[in-house]
């Protein structure tokens, strides 16, 4: 009977372990910010949305991948539940970029911003691609989401405050406060580059420091593509609408402008606004001599290809209290709102019209134009 005793004593602890255990994994398992049923990530902490950051930039042999869920978050929701998510305040890096994005990042809260904010975020990375997400090849969205007080910077190319890269990249509802963005090209408030649609966003400083800004001058491709909203707008029928940069310096060699660096043909720019800024191309006659002309404009910087077919439409723009300045000599290709519609266009090719300047300025609405050169000159 004492043997008994004994063992059924030692099977009870046995039991009872084992329990502890499953209990344990359970809610192990329950602290992950995962449903697989739903392919859906809810971030509620900072925790939550450096997992995703984490998970993304996994081998592809790592053991700590999940069956089911891809790096890329390809047709995933990224769901940010937090009103407010806050980085400590630091020196060093404290963000590694999320790695070729493809899923949908959706604020989703019932505060009457109608967005979460991501703030305090340090991003330096020795390579293409700073921001919240790096580079991608996919088709992603955001939504609903503000980033402030933060920084990013490339030591090359692409850089942005929610993607460097952003490939065919759609924003709706997205906002940068207070930030700085640094590359040697492809550098916007938003995103570096994109062949998708902006709708609704904002880059906001009150700080004359807060800037987005390309860092060289030494080549013909170097400094370009920079914009309050975005460095390059690809070719395609982008469609960028009821965006606002207000109170920030853009910052580049040539092709700088308030919204938009460059804008390839069959794009749109819409009832978007620019008010309180300084936009600056730091291009001298050295780019001329090297291929390139230095140009700023308070909406585009410069249009690029575009066709009788696929025309460039520039339309009920607002600039407002801003300037518009270049270093190069004389007033060349910068113009309140287009810096330079390009000596290799016509005027059937792109559409300029019912944008309006509040203020007092001394540009021309188009500061280079295909229908009177000499303007330039």
């Amino acid at each position: 009977m004492k043997m008994k005793s004994i063992f059924a004593t030692i099977l009870a602890g046995v039991m009872a372990f084992s329990m502890m255990s499953v209990s344990a994994f359970a809610a192990e398992t329950d602290d992950l910010p995962y449903d697989i049923s739903t392919k859906t990530v809810v971030v509620d902490s900072k925790e939550d949305l450096e997992w995703v950051s984490s998970y993304s930039n996994l081998d592809s042999d790592s053991n700590a991948l999940i069956d089911g869920i891809p790096t890329t978050f390809k047709d995933w929701k990224i769901n940010i539940t937090k009103d407010e998510i806050v980085f400590p305040e630091s020196e060093t890096p404290n963000w590694t970029p999320i790695k070729n994005f493809q899923g949908t990042m959706t604020g989703v809260t019932e505060n009457e911003n109608g967005y979460v904010t991501i703030s305090g975020l340090n991003v330096s990375v020795n390579g293409d691609g700073a921001g919240l997400c790096g580079t991608t090849n996919g088709r992603p969205h955001f939504a609903n989401i503000k980033i402030a007080d933060s920084s990013f910077e490339a030591s090359t190319n692409y850089a942005g405050a929610f993607m460097g890269s952003g490939f065919v990249s759609y924003f709706d509802n997205c906002h940068a406060e207070n930030v700085v963005v640094t590359a040697n090209r492809f550098v916007g408030g938003i995103v570096g580059t994109t062949y998708g649609n902006i709708t609704n966003c904002s880059v906001t400083g009150t700080d004359t420091k807060i800037s987005v800004r390309g860092t060289s001058i030494l080549s013909p491709t170097s400094g370009d593509n920079v914009g309050g909203i975005v460095g390059l707008v690809g070719e395609g029928n982008t469609v960028i609408s009821e965006c606002l940069v207000d109170g920030i310096t853009v910052t580049g060699a040539r092709q700088v402008a308030g919204i938009a660096g460059a804008v390839q043909y069959g794009n749109t720019i819409k009832n978007c606004t620019v008010q309180n800024c300084n936009i600056e191309s730091v291009g001298t006659g050295l780019l001329i001599l090297r291929g390139a002309t230095p140009c700023a404009g308070g909406i585009v910087g410069q249009l690029a290809a575009a066709s009788d077919t696929q025309k460039i439409s520039i339309i009920d723009n607002t600039v407002e209290n801003t300037s518009v300045t270049q270093k190069r000599t004389g007033t060349k290709y910068i113009g309140w709102a287009v810096g330079d519609a390009n000596t290799r266009l016509t005027t059937e090719q792109y559409v300029i019209s019912g944008n309006k300047y509040i203020g007092t300025t001394d540009l021309d609405e188009v500061g280079f134009n295909p229908a009177n050169p000499s303007k330039a000159n």
